[in-house]
């Protein structure tokens, strides 16, 4: 069953800066472009390794380890196209506060 989980205050999140939260035991990372928060599971897909300390730019989020690099809205990898995307959890804003849905 996937339930809403309260991370952070939207206004901790800064423009273009992934944030790494921790719900039910998952490590994900979030990210905030504009107006608009996503959330990622926090391991790229080549590696394994976390994404929470690498660079957003211009909506592209990058590993800081090997240089892939993913769409912030939609996960997919933009550095192999045929690669595999980030895996992806719906977010939802209630009284500035982020929420993750994660399956339980």
């Amino acid at each position: 069953m996937a339930n809403w989980h309260p991370t952070v205050d939207e206004n901790e999140l800064s423009e273009d800066t992934p944030q790494a939260v921790t719900v039910e035991g998952e490590s994900i990372v979030l990210c905030k472009v504009k107006d608009q928060v996503t959330a990622f599971i926090n391991s790229c897909p080549h590696a394994g390794l976390p994404l929470d300390s690498g660079d957003v730019t211009d909506g592209v989020l990058t590993c800081p380890f090997h240089g892939y690099t993913f769409n912030v809205c939609t996960g997919k990898n933009t550095t192999f196209e045929t690669d595999p995307a980030l895996k992806q959890f719906p977010v939802r804003i209630v009284d500035g506060k982020v929420e993750v849905q994660v399956e339980e």
